[in-house]
C-alpha cells in the first residue's frame, strides 16, 4: 500500500484516486476522475492515517485468521450487529478470541478484505471503513474498531451471532 502524502494523489484498489488534502481531510475521485467525497477526521483525536492503519491491519489479522491480532484492533464492548435493531456485545478480548470466527464469518471477512483500507470516511462520531461494515473511534489513546455490522453477510454465511 502506497504511503500517503499530502497533496499526492493515491490510485486505490477500485480505480478511483484518493488525496490526503490535510493532515485531517481527504478526497476521493472515482476511476473517471469525478468527485465522489471526501471526509475530515480530527475529531475527538483521530486521524487519517491512524485509521487506515486500522484497518491495514485487521486486513493483515484476517488474511491470516490470527484471532489474537485481530483482538488487539478492538476497542471493547465491541458492538456485533448482527440484523436490523439486533446484536451482540463482546466484553473482552477473551470473548473476542474465543468468537473470533462467529464474529468474522467467511463471506463478512471477504468483504472487509475486498475494500481498500484508505476507504476510510471520518463523521464526528468516528471513523468507517467502505460503506460502514467496520466503524471505528480513538479511545484510550489507541485507534480501534468498536462496531461490526454483518447483518447482510451473517445469513448469507449460514452464521449465527456470538
Amino acid at each position: 500500500m502506497a504511503s500517503l502524502q499530502l497533496k499526492v494523489p493515491v490510485r486505490l484498489d477500485d480505480g478511483g484516486t484518493l488525496v490526503l488534502e490535510t493532515e485531517e481531510r481527504s478526497t476521493f475521485r472515482d476511476a473517471a476522475g469525478r468527485e465522489e467525497g471526501g471526509s475530515t477526521c480530527g475529531y475527538q483525536g483521530f486521524s487519517f492515517r491512524k485509521a487506515v492503519r486500522v484497518f491495514a491491519e485487521l486486513q493483515e489479522a484476517l488474511t491470516a485468521r490470527d484471532a489474537g491480532r485481530a483482538a488487539e484492533l478492538m476497542i471493547y464492548p465491541l458492538h456485533v450487529n448482527t440484523a436490523p435493531y439486533k446484536g451482540t456485545t463482546v466484553d473482552n478480548r477473551a470473548a473476542f478470541v474465543r468468537d473470533f470466527d462467529r464474529i468474522f464469518p467467511g463471506k463478512l471477512t471477504a468483504h472487509v478484505l475486498d475494500v481498500d483500507p484508505r476507504r476510510v470516511t471520518c463523521r464526528a462520531s468516528g471513523f468507517y471503513l467502505g460503506l460502514g461494515v467496520l466503524y471505528g473511534r480513538a479511545s484510550g489513546g489507541r485507534h480501534g474498531v468498536f462496531v461490526v455490522n454483518q447483518a447482510e453477510w451473517l445469513e448469507a454465511d449460514g452464521g449465527a451471532p456470538p
